[in-house]
């Protein structure tokens, strides 16, 4: 029991680093005002992920009943349709934002702000879009016992993305970071 909560709880630090390193290097390297149209774009497109997040609190324990020779079908049959639901549920509201957001944001936060967070939400909302579909292989792997190779895969990723990150974000700002994050988003979800 000690080694499964010691690799969950690593894979949850790993986890945070990865989903918080795009913020901590954009603060770093560039302006409050650069940050400020960032969190902007992350906050109004991070919302979207509640659908993913609720549907994992069903899979696991689904999955983890499902973990039989004899329930394998049972397994992919669920495995395959949770996919299929998160992308026809998702895609729609994730277009949505994308074309809604310059109108929205330029009234909502005033044509400065709104102005320069139009491409970093549409590209979160892009990646976002990729990024959902990993909610349903992370479910299955955390039923079947494998935090240890999401925390892996967590710490393989950083120090690529981290760099990726300053690069992106020293050149292109608050696009760069929603670049790299958007990115890292479609590379986890192949």
């Amino acid at each position: 029991f000690r080694r499964v909560l010691f690799r969950s709880v690593l894979s949850m630090i790993a986890g945070a680093l990865l989903a918080n390193t795009e913020k901590l290097i954009l603060a770093a390297v560039t302006s409050p005002a650069v940050f400020s149209h960032y969190a902007v774009a992350y906050r109004l497109a991070e919302p979207i992920n509640l659908f993913s997040l609720g549907l994992i609190q069903s899979l696991i324990p689904a999955f983890s009943q499902l973990q039989s020779a004899e329930n394998w079908g049972r397994l992919q049959g669920l495995f395959a349709k949770s996919i299929n639901w998160v992308i026809l549920a998702t895609a729609p509201v994730v277009s949505a934002l994308i074309v809604v957001s310059e109108p929205f944001l330029k009234l909502w936060a005033g044509s400065e702000i709104g102005s320069d967070s139009v491409m970093p939400m549409c590209i979160i909302a892009a990646g976002l879009a990729f990024n959902l579909v990993t909610y349903v292989p992370y479910a299955s792997l955390v039923a079947n016992g494998r935090t240890n190779f999401i925390a892996g895969v967590y710490f393989l990723e950083l120090m690529p993305f981290s760099v990726a990150v300053w690069l992106l974000t020293s050149r292109l700002g608050a696009t760069g970071a929603a670049l790299a994050w958007s990115l890292r988003s479609i590379l986890d979800s192949i």
